[in-house]
């Protein structure tokens, strides 16, 4: 089962991940595992790359940016009051590291998460899991904004076609940054500065697990 946007996940050894990531809400993903990041998506804010002259974002992006930080702000400090440390990672998610998998600690995740997952409202921009013409505009926007910061990128598919896809594994310009072989082989701290650059809209995402390294 893929984790969804806003997860919560729960580490509890070292492995890769990278995943696309559903458009839902916050959820404990304990049999997901990877390992704390060396940098996270806030702290390589800095590390943006430069626009091309004349480039303006559209509007949505800023909203974007500040509900995650909001959601992932108030998902951190949520849990913090159970003990557990969470990170941002990219997409609006959290992720906790080094949980304990002993049944006590377990259980308190589960509280943490069934109290949090009430308190934290998510994201306004994460609405219904729909491929449609809105949608569609976004993510093509979204490659725009990739390739104004320095990253050519294929033609994406035809809306039609894009619209018929899995929702799971819909077209999404991040996809050319992961896996064996990727379009641009970029470090973490790059992609996670490109992605507060160009934020992803949604309904799905693409997600690189703290410890992997895009080659």
């Amino acid at each position: 089962m893929l984790p969804r946007h806003g997860s919560c996940r729960v580490i509890a050894a070292s492995t890769v991940l990278v995943v696309f990531v559903l458009a839902v809400g916050c959820s404990s993903q304990p049999g997901e595992l990877t390992s704390k990041p060396a940098v996270s998506p806030t702290e390589s804010s800095t590390l943006w790359p430069s626009a091309s002259p004349g480039w303006v974002e559209p509007g949505w992006m800023a909203q974007v940016r500040q509900e995650n930080d909001e959601y992932q702000s108030s998902t951190i400090a949520c849990y913090a009051e159970y003990g557990f440390s969470g990170v941002r990672e990219m997409g609006g998610n959290v992720v906790f590291v080094d949980v304990p998998q002993d049944p006590a600690t377990q259980a308190l995740m589960k509280k943490a998460f069934d109290d949090c997952d009430v308190r934290v409202p998510r994201p306004a921009y994460v609405g219904d899991q729909v491929l449609d013409d809105a949608a569609y505009g976004k993510m093509v926007q979204l490659r725009d904004c990739v390739m104004e910061h320095g990253y050519p990128l294929p033609e994406p598919p035809t809306a039609e076609t894009w619209k018929e896809s899995n929702l799971a594994d819909a077209w999404n310009p991040y996809q050319f940054f992961i896996g064996p072989s990727p379009e641009h082989a970029v470090q973490q701290s790059e992609l996670f500065g490109l992605e507060a650059a160009c934020p992803q809209p949604g309904p799905n995402f693409v997600v690189v697990g703290p410890s992997d390294q895009p080659r």
